[in-house]
């Protein structure tokens, strides 16, 4: 679990150049990167990294993102 919460963080922090902003629509380019069948609900994103189904809820106005397996 550690290991694909890192993965995406790691993913996250080089897929932005440092002056850009994480967006809703960047944050589902980088789950479509590790996951093609990434399936997208609102402001949630369910995808599977080596066998572990993860979902990420995401929050526009509150700047903020978690990711559960």
């Amino acid at each position: 679990m550690l290991r694909v919460l890192t993965l995406i963080a790691a993913l996250a922090a080089f897929a932005l150049p440092a002056h850009a902003e994480m967006t809703q629509d960047r944050l589902a380019e980088i789950a479509e990167a590790l996951d093609p069948a990434v399936e997208k609900s609102g402001n949630v994103l369910r995808f599977v990294v080596e066998d572990v189904p993860v979902s990420v809820v995401s929050g526009k106005v509150q700047h903020r993102m978690r990711a559960r397996p």
